[in-house]
């Protein structure tokens, strides 16, 4: 403005000196005349027309010099005033985007805004060059103005430092929002990589414990067993705690504020949570389950080993019985002592032997599939040999009693005797259970039922020789008499050939159930293990990832794993209808 004002006093002092001109020369004028009109002292006329000219022309030429440096200045400033104008709406413009910045509250603390902000101070920081023209320019002109006694140069500096304070404040206000971006980006990224390396952790001890073999039914692996799964223990243990950090690094982002997404960052470390209480309660469970199955392998070796023992005394005490006497009234002592024998000895052995066999089948039907329980089958078959032995020696010393009585004459004590063996081996075919549908369980009634064949086979000889001994003591005997032995033996003959029959019955049934229960078992183990393989898999996709790259994987996963429950189908099919057909064999 002082330069316009300038401006216009000039052009007012160039019109007053315009006016003067036709004085000038007029002036100029009447010197020539006067020069010409005079013959001496014309050098001091023409001195003093030369000093106006000079006087004149010097004064034309500030006049020119001084109009154009005041529209060149004007000039200048007005270009200095379009720079300034345009730094400020610069300056505006990335200060207002800076407040709409400021504006989203919660979410401007998003990591994720770092490159927005990168952005807006990058263009702040363009703004330093243009800054720094137009401050040279300001200065020029200051400078230029101050030695041409213009005012206003120090306005004009004070207007351009304004600019640079609010430029230096706006870059200092970015820098603090970009270095506090910075640093939540750097947590949330430490806190990500933490989160994901100990998901990769959690994923890795569950493989571990799902590669771990089922519990073994061998002592000295199932220590071995458990050695490895209280290193894992140990291993979860670890990992608990920093899984425990994670959950702290993760409140204190999202009470910081640090966390974009507070619910998403909670889930994160819940998931973690979820996922390591899930590990470490299937850990415990196998702790345990190895414990139930060492004590439980110890106690049905220490049964066996004292049920041998039992065995083998009662044998030793059935050899050195003596020999079947020839009196009747010997015979029947011996019976006695016999039978007391069966009460005192026998009979305990039979419970205990019966508990051994509970145990060892227990353990041999609870064992998973692939798990090898030869060594515990081979340990009951020799419990039963031994024992089945015991009875074979026990049967033939009843048969050699009653032979004996046979012999000495007594049919009745003989009949009764026999008709006793019936009674008793009728009610332990009543309690036979149905047969199984588990294979080692009806492998191990067969076995018993053989020994049945064998104990029937074995008294065929005895039921011959009193039917012989019984019709000739019906021939002497009066027809009363007579009619009442040979009903007392046609029924005894007829349970006994119910018996053989009934047991050949159910030996062929045992022997096609067990057929069919090798096939289901065969069918049914590759098929386990591809259900829990597969139920694995699916409580894995469980959880729904929030990436779209990641849902397009999940959605192929599962596509494949659909694709393959459907070929596993015929499998199935015909895994039912062996079943179907196991069903029909057995009980309930």
């Amino acid at each position: 403005r002082d330069v316009e004002k300038q401006l216009r006093e000039l052009s007012a002092f160039r019109n007053e000196v315009w006016k003067k001109s036709g004085e000038f020369e007029n002036l100029r004028m009447l010197g020539e005349a006067f020069l010409g009109a005079c013959d001496v002292d014309k050098e001091i006329v023409k001195q003093e027309l030369a000093a106006v000219k000079a006087r004149w022309d010097k004064l034309n030429n500030e006049l020119l010099e001084r109009t154009q440096w005041l529209e060149e200045t004007s000039r200048r400033l007005l270009d200095l005033s379009e720079q300034l104008r345009d730094l400020a709406h610069s300056v505006q413009r990335c200060e207002d985007k800076l407040a709409s910045h400021d504006a989203l509250g919660g979410a401007a603390r998003d990591p994720k805004m770092l490159d927005r902000l990168k952005g807006l101070r990058e263009e702040t920081i363009g703004l330093r060059k243009p800054l720094g023209t137009v401050r040279q320019t300001a200065n020029d002109l200051a400078g230029e103005a101050a030695e041409a006694g213009v005012s206003g140069g120090a306005q004009l500096q004070d207007e351009v430092e304004g600019l640079a304070e609010r430029l230096d404040e706006l870059q200092a206000r970015l820098d603090d929002r970009c270095s506090q971006l910075q640093s939540a980006a750097t947590a949330i990224t430490q806190f990500n990589d933490q989160v994901k390396a100990l998901s990769l952790d959690l994923t890795s001890l569950e493989e571990e414990l799902d590669t771990m073999k089922p519990p073994a039914r061998d002592i000295k692996i199932v220590r071995v067993q458990i050695d490895d799964v209280n290193k894992l223990v140990n291993k979860i243990a670890h990992v608990s705690d920093e899984v425990a950090n994670a959950v702290s690094a993760g409140e204190r982002l999202v009470d910081s504020g640090l966390a974009p997404d507070a619910q998403a960052t909670r889930e994160q470390t819940d998931s973690l949570s979820r996922q390591l209480q899930r590990l470490d309660e299937r850990a415990r469970a196998r702790e345990t389950e190895l414990d139930t199955v060492l004590n439980r392998l110890h106690q049905f070796q220490q049964r066996q080993a004292d049920v041998l023992e039992d065995i083998q005394q009662a044998s030793e005490e059935v050899r050195c019985l003596k020999s079947v006497g020839s009196e009747v009234d010997v015979i029947k002592t011996q019976q006695e002592e016999f039978a007391s024998f069966r009460r005192q000895v026998v009979e305990p052995i039979a419970k205990a032997v019966d508990e051994v066999n509970r145990l060892g089948s227990g353990l041999i039907q609870s064992a998973a599939g692939g798990v090898n329980t030869s060594a515990l089958e081979k340990d009951l078959e020799k419990v039963n040999d031994k024992w089945n032995t015991l009875k074979d020696k026990l049967n033939e010393r009843d048969r050699k009693l009653d032979v004996g009585l046979l012999q000495s004459g007594k049919f009745q004590e003989a009949l009764d005797g026999l008709a006793k063996w019936l009674t008793d081996t009728e009610e332990m075919v009543a309690n036979q259970k149905p047969p199984s549908a588990d294979y080692k369980v009806v492998k191990a009634q067969l076995q018993e039922q053989k020994f049945l064949k064998k104990m029937l086979l074995d008294r065929q000889n005895s039921m011959s020789s009193l039917f012989a001994m019984g019709s000739e003591v019906a021939a002497g005997a009066d027809p009363t008499e007579r009619k009442a032995i040979e009903r007392q033996l046609k029924d005894l003959m007829t349970r006994f050939d119910n018996l053989t029959e009934g047991a050949e019955q159910r030996f062929e049934a045992l022997s096609q159930a067990m057929t069919v229960a090798k096939q289901f078992q065969d069918k049914l183990v590759p098929v386990v293990e591809w259900l829990e393989k597969t139920e694995k898999k699916v409580k894995d996709m469980e959880l729904v990832p929030t990436d779209e790259e990641k849902i397009q994987q999940r959605i192929r996963e599962h596509d494949t794993l659909h694709k393959d429950i459907l070929r596993k189908k015929p499998e199935l099919t015909d895994l039912t209808e062996v079943a179907s057909a196991l069903m029909a064999l057995v009980g309930e």
